[in-house]
């Protein structure tokens, strides 16, 4: 891609990512940034415009999400892991030297372009809590900060070649819901336990945004991250809880909702529409809001919906399918179909008569 801009790369992503305009900004700045390190690495110094950022959004707002989808538009490889997954130096399980290894397959081998690669790194708030003994999470976190900082890692392969990485120039995503951070920040600008009531979810939610964006380096070493991880991430994101409307709005607008992602498929090949109703939508929204899962809960209650009824696409005469809700609100699926022709008596056209069959009722 030419000419390749922040700019350019949210607009390609906010048709994606709804809601987080912010972040998504954000993060374009900083891949587009480090394409330029990578782009001009034989005359800048190796450590311009390196920024290192913690990023904080509950389950489901679309922090990896965002990662992958802005990965598309900048030469360079985005590595999404589980930091929880890795161990550290001398006990059981993965270390960090195997994320370099697998960046290094990544990038087909190119030590200098893994270099250069974007690693993000999901879970992290789970190293200060978690069930994972404390002398193994120190030693994950001594040895991220070995990474951050710029280590020579040596991988040997399975055909006995050495290959040499050194990640001083590698752009870190540090990642996490950081549950119960907000009490903290609570704590440091209500001293006084004043306590504010919320009428609405709206407003709730809207409470929980601002005081989650007045995070500072204080309230992330109170709740238990390390003085120098903290000191080493250069930018704090905070994503929004994601609103009724916005949720909305990833079911009928985001390039990658269910019902568009279906229809790209099924309508093209199959020449059946998957549609949904305004009350679906809202009654959809509504659940993943009561089930407080972000946008992954969406995915699931739509698939769910429509999978048996996609089972009978191929072998029934069905023109769409459409997710509604009947009178009590209760979320079930039609199968419409088009009936037409002429009638073989009179020879008169037949109008076409729209049948549905809502034979699977979601209670």
């Amino acid at each position: 891609m030419m000419n390749i801009t922040p700019d350019r790369i949210y607009e390609a992503v906010a048709q994606t990512i709804k809601g987080q305009d912010e972040y998504v900004k954000t993060l374009a700045t900083l891949a587009w940034l480090q394409m330029l390190r990578y782009k001009n690495r034989k005359v800048n110094n190796r450590a311009d415009g390196k920024i290192n950022a913690l990023v904080i959004g509950a389950s489901g707002t679309g922090k990896t999400a965002t990662v992958k989808a802005v990965s598309e538009y900048v030469k360079l490889s985005v590595f999404v892991a589980d930091i929880t997954s890795y161990t550290g130096t001398g006990w059981k399980g993965r270390d960090l030297n195997e994320m370099i290894e697998e960046l290094l397959v990544l990038n087909n081998y190119d030590t200098e372009k893994t270099s250069y690669s974007i690693v993000a790194l999901d879970e992290f708030d789970k190293l200060f809590h978690s069930q994972i003994t404390e002398d193994s999470s120190f030693s994950v976190i001594s040895n991220l900060l070995k990474f951050i900082e710029g280590v020579t890692v040596t991988v040997k392969t399975k055909d006995n070649k050495d290959y040499t990485i050194n990640t001083e120039n590698m752009l870190f995503l540090c990642m996490g819901a950081f549950d119960g951070l907000e009490d903290i920040i609570k704590k440091r600008i209500q001293p006084d336990n004043v306590i504010g009531f919320c009428t609405t979810e709206q407003e709730e939610t809207a409470d929980n945004n601002n005081i989650l964006k007045q995070v500072t380096e204080e309230d992330l070493i109170n709740y238990g991250a390390s003085s120098q991880i903290v000191g080493r991430m250069n930018t704090i994101c905070v994503l929004n809880s994601l609103t009724q409307e916005t949720l909305q709005e990833i079911i009928t607008q985001s390039h990658n909702s269910p019902i568009k992602s279906l229809n790209r498929l099924i309508n093209t090949t199959q020449n059946v529409k998957i549609s949904i109703t305004d009350s679906a939508t809202q009654a959809i929204a509504n659940e993943a809001i009561q089930k407080d899962t972000g946008a992954r809960s969406l995915y699931n209650t739509i698939y769910t919906l429509l999978i048996p009824y996609i089972y009978r696409v191929p072998s029934q005469n069905i023109d769409e399918l459409q997710i509604d809700t009947d009178e009590s609100s209760t979320l079930y699926v039609k199968e419409v179909r088009q009936q037409g022709g002429r009638c073989l008596l009179c020879g008169v056209d037949i109008a076409d008569i729209t049948v549905t069959e809502p034979y699977i009722d979601y209670k």
